[in-house]
C-alpha cells in the first residue's frame, strides 16, 4: 500500500527522468500548496500535481477521490486546461486505486471532459504512468 509521499517521490522521479523541473520541494505536514509544481523550459510548460496515497478501508478511499479533485481544482485559477495554456493540471494515485477512480469518474463524465485533467498512476513497484484526460473518456 503506498503512502501519498511514495506516490510523490515517483511521480517526482517520473518528471525529471522525462526533464521536467521541479520548482518546489515536497512539502511537510499541514504544509499549503501544490504537492508538485514542475517547469519545462525549453517548452514553457507547467505541471501542477496532486498526489494522495491509499487505504485499507474502501469508503475512504472514495473519500480521498473526491479531496484530490477538489484540491487540484482550487489551483485552477487562471487559464484552466484551455488548449492553449502552458498549464498542465493531474492527479496522482496508487494504481490500487484505479477500480474506485474509474468508476467515480464514470459518474461524472461531463465535469471530467471540462477539467482534462492527466493521471499519474503508480504501481507498488514504483513505476508511474501517464495518463492523459482523452484516455479515460467513456
Amino acid at each position: 500500500m503506498l503512502t501519498e509521499k511514495q506516490v510523490e517521490a515517483s511521480v517526482r522521479s517520473y518528471l525529471i527522468d522525462k526533464e521536467w523541473v521541479m520548482s518546489n520541494t515536497p512539502r511537510s505536514q499541514g504544509q499549503h500548496g501544490v504537492d508538485i509544481y514542475a517547469k519545462r523550459p525549453k517548452w514553457g510548460k507547467y505541471y501542477y500535481i496532486e498526489c494522495k496515497g491509499d487505504s485499507k478501508r474502501d469508503s475512504t478511499r472514495h473519500d480521498k477521490i473526491y479531496h484530490v479533485l477538489g484540491q487540484i481544482m482550487s489551483r485552477m485559477n487562471k487559464k484552466g486546461n484551455t488548449p492553449n495554456s502552458s498549464r498542465y493540471y493531474a492527479i496522482a494515485l496508487p494504481i490500487s486505486m484505479k477500480k474506485v477512480f474509474i468508476r467515480k469518474v464514470s459518474n461524472m463524465q461531463y465535469s471530467w471532459r471540462v477539467l482534462k485533467l492527466k493521471t499519474f498512476w503508480v504501481s507498488e513497484d514504483f513505476k508511474v504512468e501517464e495518463v492523459s484526460s482523452a484516455r479515460l473518456i467513456f
